[in-house]
């Protein structure tokens, strides 16, 4: 352990620690065993993911491995020599295996040798690009490159290399049926599929879902090809099932025991109809559809089994499962209670001839006699006759009449009841309805709540999240709750308020403002008193609104005795900051107020969430009446240095050991059995409580992200640590992504039965299936060529909110619609003059960054980050982008003296002429790509005021650490200082000094006086750049004695040695001129 002086990064004390490795590290990431021989001298044999430590082997050591048993066949691999270069940047060999069961089959195998630098070592990974396990009962044929293997039906992954590897590899497969026919016919071959992702499942045209997974070390991926559709039994007899086309039955029919689960090939898919059949009665259902997501009662007309449930889920990516169960209270879509005394009832489906009669008195559960037929119920009472949709509903059933009938909720369950009293029919709907006042409630309300994340190791505050209240919106209390004005009175009621304040703050002494009286649009009187309002409109009715900031976090629980709930939860804002000095983007998450409807979007919380619950009293479900979650428009911001950063955090510190990956999830995958897998989806685990939502709906998200290659790199530790964030860094590392947008669509469900496990697993696939499909959207908007496909985005951005303004409008109410029109008009016109500009920035921004790149200097492009960090005011920003134009000539020049300098020094003359070239490089680059960043900001600029974007800025600075890593209270004013000090010099003085305390001296202009690790400095802030520079620097030792403290003219005296220069003859002293700093209080100068 190194300790450190206090309050400085001098050290104190040495410890020193000496590792000793083996040269060779073996890891096998096949899911069989492996053999190997290193120089004939030393054999071992590798378990799945097993590490081995060579003891004999060295960087020059030649390799032989051998797979005892893969398709029962033995595979000996030529000798791999590890003095030979391998291809590409992975430095990876093809390891070729032949077939030594049967030599003569010139049959070969695949594999890959990694090899890694850790520390002195060699650390070696054999591996399969891919795993292809096939889950159907047919045998397939799947193809890379041209390579075509056949997939037999076997519960062992094939393990596939294609012949070229790397960037040359073709990063396309298909699939096909396979077929002893002679010939390659193009038509039965799947379409192209991408390999080349992070996780995909989709369908392809032979009907077989493609489900690809990059393995938990990131060098394999896991393709799995399972059927399109499955059709499980969870009843208690066995059935049988065939699809229909045009009513003509489809092939065979297919026997479904209890509790089984068998693949189904639809030849007709875009139709899907089928029917169903008991096996010991033959007795067969209506056809219904297999190819939506829907859940119904099929009438079986056996009197052992009536009916049986179905409940058919279908996606666009993994498929159909259909499931058969048997009946249960709850399933018939209707119950019938004939409460008439002397009447009958008779009703039928509105499209079937058959009539049932219900008599007097008596109740019957009714399912649909055809459910591809419309859901309507034809009921008659004698000559009165009515078609009925089962919604909540009372009435008559003739035109004219007292109510005769209801159709109500009771608890999960719909009913419909005819009863001559209208009076009971009517208090039966109302008790059913959820109508029921809550009398107890609980409100909590948090002003602003703030978290940070430190690594104390590495003395540096990784994240800031903010919770933070609204801005200030007026208010009037409602049932009591706080409830928002309307945006147009908001917007009206905020131009009297200051319109008055500032008439108050010119005339104090005048009383009679203090009763003056305003008018506004729908308001005869408004009365101003402080920051509260009184509006009386023109039927003389009185409204109280508060001007105030809506707490950051607000929850309001409610209850009743009769067990009815509600929760209602806002977040009006969430902030997370990136506090790293080197980052690409200060905000890493932050809320988008849409363009152009600022104003109508006054106070909106970032996360609102509603809820009303119901629990049945006479069973175990609970029912959720209302049930809705919506978040806002946000952004992701993130660079590959934060990513190194988290991970440094989680890392345990215990990096010098041999990496060890675990592949036990990836095992897990290919051994459990297929029917166990989906099984698992579709049940639940026992004891779960089952929910019934009448409706459950989560909003779409809209993710502007971006992301940057910018920041620290990975060390070779941390890449061992986590190797699947190497891979997922090194696919990122095509380009910049700046502002791609992601749309996913909003989850809603309504009168469902879930479990928290199956809505869990729901929602979450219905998102991350979204977010996947949707990558290919980073990929045509990577500013690879600038992404001029961005001007096209925004176009589309303001006609998608020309029909979606008014969408959210009408969700208050009918008013709100008009307001939606004129705000999507108004976002359509926003969007043209944006999107150009926008796309400009984006094509000037990545040339600037080729042309950093180009200067190969790390400090160069750090310096680069920092100084295009945005000014405060538009006047800065481009004072700013100006000086960077100046400072890239000044640093192309320097570059020209100060590279073959330091290459001298590093590598001799070799080293002074690759100086040499990368100072004549510079001198062009850097002024070029001054003069570009600079364009890049500007055109931003525009584009940000275009589109009325605001620039989210972080909240506070980032937290001071001293050196001792002790994390102490939030000290802003220390939180500044270490700011400046890292402004400094583009961050130069901070890697040599550490900030120790600072004083404000002057407020204009602004300066400091600061203290560091090794010296003083005085610092003084250029406004109109808003950057500092240092007016002078006195270093510990230049100073004659401790700086002294005048309190009479209120400044502290700093006296330097005099200075000595030696001439020819004689040596010259120079009386040292004392600095004098004011200071503002006698305290902040002592701490100092």
């Amino acid at each position: 352990m190194d300790s450190y002086s206090e309050n400085t990064n001098e050290l104190g004390d040495f410890c020193f620690n000496i590792y000793i490795q083996p040269a060779l590290h073996l890891t096998s990431l096949l899911p069989i065993d492996v053999e190997c021989s290193i120089d004939n001298v030393e054999q071992f044999s590798l378990k799945p993911s097993e590490l081995y430590l060579a003891t004999f082997g060295s960087k020059t050591s030649s390799l032989i491995f051998t797979i005892p048993s893969n398709n029962n066949i033995k595979w000996v691999s030529d000798p791999v020599d590890l003095k030979v270069q391998g291809q590409g940047d992975d430095n990876e060999h093809i390891v070729i295996l032949h077939n030594q069961t049967d030599p003569s089959s010139q049959q070969i195998l695949r594999m890959i040798l990694r090899v890694d630098a850790f520390h002195e070592s060699y650390r070696l990974l054999f591996y399969a690009p891919f795993w292809i396990l096939n889950r159907t009962d047919l045998k397939l044929d799947f193809q890379i490159e041209n390579n075509r293997t056949l997939i037999d039906v076997v519960e062992r992954p094939y393990l596939i290399c294609p012949e070229k590897i790397g960037n040359e590899a073709s990063k396309k497969g298909q699939i096909a049926v396979h077929s002893t026919e002679q010939g390659d016919a193009q038509s039965k071959w799947s379409e192209k599929f991408s390999l080349d992702v992070i996780k995909s499942t989709g369908l392809t045209s032979c009907k077989v879902c493609v489900d690809i997974v990059t393995s938990s070390f990131g060098l394999t991926k896991l393709v799995t090809l399972s059927p399109s559709m499955f059709i499980i039994n969870k009843s208690t007899v066995a059935i049988e099932v065939v699809e229909t086309v045009s009513g003509a039955e489809q092939g065979e029919w297919k026997t479904i025991n209890p509790e089984q689960l068998i693949p189904f090939w639809p030849r007709n898919i875009q139709d899907g109809l089928m029917h169903v059949r008991y096996v010991h009665n033959r007795l067969t259902s209506k056809s219904f559809k297999t190819n939506q997501k829907y859940r119904t009662l099929l009438r079986m007309d056996d009197e052992e089994q009536p009916a049986i449930h179905i409940d058919v889920t279908a996606t666009d990516f993994d498929g159909v499962k259909v499931i058969f169960e048997d009946y249960k209270i709850g399933d018939a879509p209707l119950l019938i209670v004939n409460l008439f005394e002397n009447d009958s009832i008779s009703f039928r489906q509105s499209k079937d001839v058959r009539t049932e009669i219900l008599p007097p008195l008596n109740y019957v559960y009714y399912t649909w006699i055809d459910p591809l037929q419309p859901k309507l119920l034809l009921v008659s009472r004698g000559s009165q006759t009515k078609e009925l949709e089962l919604i909540l509903q009372i009435g008559p059933l003739g035109k004219e009449g007292d109510s005769v009938y209801a159709v109500f909720l009771d608890g999960v369950q719909t009913v419909l009841l005819f009863c001559d009293d209208s009076k009971l029919l009517e208090t039966i709907a109302i008790k059913s309805s959820f109508s029921d006042s809550m009398d107890q409630q609980i409100q909590i309300g948090i002003q602003d709540i703030g978290i940070s994340i430190v690594n104390d190791i590495s003395r540096e505050e990784i994240f800031y999240i903010s919770l933070n209240k609204s801005k200030t919106v007026w208010t009037e209390m409602k049932k009591s709750r706080v409830k928002l004005l309307p945006s147009d009175i908001n917007e009206h009621l905020e131009e009297l308020y200051r319109t008055h304040t500032e008439q108050c703050e010119i005339n104090p002494d005048d009383k009679h403002l203090l009763e003056k009286i305003y008018q506004m649009e729908g308001f005869r009187k408004v009365t101003l008193h402080d920051d509260t309002a009184e509006l009386t409109d023109f039927k003389d009715q009185k409204k109280i609104a508060n001007r105030q900031a809506l707490d950051a976090v607000w929850i309001e629980y409610s209850f009743s005795s009769t067990m009815n709930s509600a929760l209602y939860l806002r977040i009006n804002r969430l902030q997370i900051d990136n506090q790293l000095s080197y980052t690409m983007f200060p905000v890493m998450l932050h809320p988008i107020i849409p363009k152009s409807t600022a104003s109508e979007y006054v106070g909106k919380p970032f996360i609102e969430l509603s809820i009303y619950e119901s629990k049945l009293a006479q069973s175990n479900i609970k029912q959720f009446k209302y049930f809705k979650l919506l978040i806002q428009e946000f952004a992701v911001q993130i660079d590959q240095g934060l990513i190194v950063a988290i991970l440094s955090f989680l890392t345990k510190h215990n990096i010098n050991s041999p990496p060890m990956i675990n592949m036990s999830s990836d095992l897990e995958q290919i051994q459990k059995p297929f029917d166990t897998i989906i099984k698992s989806q579709i049940d639940s685990p026992s004891g779960e409580i089952e929910m019934f939502f009448d409706n459950i709906h989560l909003s779409p998200l809209k993710i502007h992200v971006s992301f940057s290659m910018h920041g620290s790199n990975p060390s070779e530790e941390l890449l061992n640590e986590y190797p699947l964030v190497g891979f997922l860094l090194q696919t990122l590392n095509v380009a910049e992504v700046q502002d791609v947008i992601l749309r996913l669509g909003y989850y809603e469900r309504n009168n469902e039965k879930l479990t928290t496990t199956k809505l869990t697993n729901e929602v979450s696939s219905h998102y991350q299936n979204q977010f996947m499909k949707q990558l290919h959207v980073l990929v045509l908007g990577l500013d690879v060529l600038g992404n001029p496909l961005a001007v096209i985005r925004g176009l589309a951005h303001g006609v998608e909110s020309f029909f979606y303004e008014p969408y959210k409008g009408a969700i208050e109410g009918p008013l709100e619609f008009a307001e939606g029109v004129a705000t999507g008009v108004r976002a359509l016109f926003g969007s043209a003059v944006g999107g150009a500009a926008g796309a400009v920035s984006k094509i000037t921004s990545v040339l600037g960054k080729g042309l950093a790149t180009l200067t190969f200097d790390e400090n160069y492009k750090a310096s680069r980050i920092r100084r295009k960090e945005p000014g405060a005011t538009a006047a800065s920003h481009i004072a700013v982008g100006g000086k960077n134009v100046v400072m890239g000539f000044v640093d192309g020049v320097k570059s020209v003296v100060t590279k073959p300098i330091e290459g001298a020094k590093d590598s001799g003359a070799s080293g002074f002429f690759k100086g040499l070239g990368k100072g004549v490089i510079g001198l062009v680059a850097r002024p070029t790509g001054g003069v570009v960043d600079f364009a890049s900001s500007s055109f931003d600029r525009i584009k940000r005021t275009a589109q009325q974007e605001e620039l989210v800025r972080r909240v506070r600075y980032p937290r001071h650490i001293n050196p001792d890593g002790l994390v102490g209270p939030y000290i802003a004013h220390e939180a500044m200082g270490f700011y400046i000090l890292n402004r400094l010099e583009d961050g130069n003085i901070a890697k040599r000094e550490t900030y120790v305390a600072h004083i404000t001296c002057s407020e204009d202009p602004l300066c400091w006086l600061m203290t560091t690790s090794k010296s003083l400095l005085f610092i003084i802030e250029v406004s109109i750049l808003g950057l500092y520079k240092i007016d002078w620097q006195l270093a510990y030792e230049e100073l004659n004695e401790a700086p002294t403290m005048n309190t009479s003219t209120g400044q502290i005296h700093i006296l330097p040695k005099e200075s000595k220069t030696t001439g020819l003859l004689k040596t010259k002293t120079t009386r040292a001129v004392p600095k004098l700093v004011k200071y503002r209080t006698v305290s902040e100068a002592k701490v100092n």
